[in-house]
């Protein structure tokens, strides 16, 4: 029932990211729906060439073959073509590149081409995350906020075991002392932390198992297990929160508004592994196809291959290895998912 996406070469970054999104049906309706009045553009780049170098019409191409088509893959070469660098070249299939830089790159771009369409916030509504990182300082008492925008939440790994450990260390206050205070005008100790201020209604994390060894001048891969839970509630880690807990008072803020409990749950409905090392590697996706307590997000009557009859929800897992689609067992995301030989 589901369609999987060739990698011609080195693309598996790419390939991984892009059936996660397709999985948000919020998003893919949005996209198959979208009208940029834009007449196609012919183009050529050295020996390739396209009828259409449009990046939201490739896009369009790809997730109406994802939905429809009964081959087994889909070729993405048009989707690479239209996808340019920062020179303006398309996407070297031959090159590896991270999937956490694709993804907000992808974001970006996407943003862009819809910003003239009925669907020009899509990508705020369903993706975008705000973080808010609070410098206090001890002698005046002066808070100041600045806010900034995020794709993904990316969290430190690196000596530490789980993503509750990772959370807390992201709004962990930092201790800076001699710090010129604009407020009070003296040279002061000031307290610094990040914490979260808007949760996206859908959240991508990403673990940052890559680091620069300074050292030795390299970039390298953390590989110590790591664990994360099926379900998680982040209101301890958002601002209003912790601004309670340490005041005492209710939060009040005319960029914060009070939020119900449920608006903090999340439920895991997707992994993206990356096996090998900093110099390469493979990425594949393990996605949850039951989306709003339903089965199949494809077929509404018809019963997926592989998918339980008895209502076994491991079954209701696939694995996207570009082309290959197959069947995943909930109960091994520990062994596959939290680190150590991978």
């Amino acid at each position: 029932g589901h369609v999987g996406l060739d990698n011609m070469r080195c693309i598996c970054y790419m390939n991984s990211i892009m059936q996660q999104i397709y999985m948000v049906p919020t998003f893919r309706y949005a996209i198959l729906g979208c009208d940029d009045h834009q007449t196609p553009k012919p183009s050529e780049y050295g020996r390739m060439s396209t009828k259409d170098d449009n990046l939201l019409h490739q896009f369009q191409i790809m997730y109406t073959y994802l939905s429809f088509s009964e081959k087994e893959d889909f070729n993405p070469k048009y989707f690479c073509f239209s996808f340019k660098d920062f020179d303006g070249n398309p996407t070297n299939p031959m090159i590896q590149q991270d999937s956490q830089e694709f993804f907000n790159n992808f974001c970006d771009k996407i943003e862009n081409c819809v910003k003239k369409t009925k669907y020009k916030y899509i990508i705020n509504d369903v993706f975008t995350g705000r973080t808010c990182s609070s410098v206090i300082c001890e002698s005046c008492k002066h808070v100041s906020n600045r806010f900034e925008d995020f794709y993904n939440l990316s969290l430190e790994v690196k000596n530490l075991n789980n993503l509750s450990d990772s959370l807390q260390k992201m709004i962990s206050p930092e201790k800076i002392d001699d710090f010129k205070c604009s407020h009070c005008n003296k040279n002061v100790t000031i307290s610094k932390r990040t914490s979260l201020c808007n949760l996206p209604n859908i959240l991508f994390v990403h673990l940052k198992r890559f680091y620069m060894n300074y050292e030795i001048e390299r970039t390298e891969k953390i590989n110590s297990r790591f664990e994360f839970p099926m379900n998680l509630n982040l209101k301890k880690f958002c601002i209003e929160d912790i601004v309670t807990q340490i005041t005492g008072k209710k939060f009040e803020d005319e960029d914060i508004y009070t939020k119900e409990d449920e608006y903090y749950n999340y439920e895991l409905k997707g992994i993206n592994i990356h096996m090998g090392s900093a110099d390469g590697g493979h990425y594949f996706s393990l996605i949850d196809i039951e989306r709003n307590g339903k089965g199949n997000i494809l077929l509404d009557q018809e019963k997926t291959k592989g998918e339980s009859t008895e209502g076994d929800k491991k079954y209701k897992w696939l694995k996207f290895n570009d082309s290959h689609v197959s069947i995943f067992d909930i109960n091994d995301i520990e062994k596959e998912c939290f680190g150590g030989a991978r």
